[in-house]
């Protein structure tokens, strides 16, 4: 994924992920969870 096309919460995500591999992680976006 190109830096310039990354979301503020992707990035998130791909920084959390990174930290722990192993964990499912949700993130609520209004109502939703994504």
């Amino acid at each position: 994924m190109s830096d310039a096309k990354v979301t503020p919460m992707m990035q998130r995500y791909l920084e959390v992920k990174a930290e722990t591999p192993g964990a499912i992680l949700l993130f609520r976006m209004g109502d939703f969870y994504e």
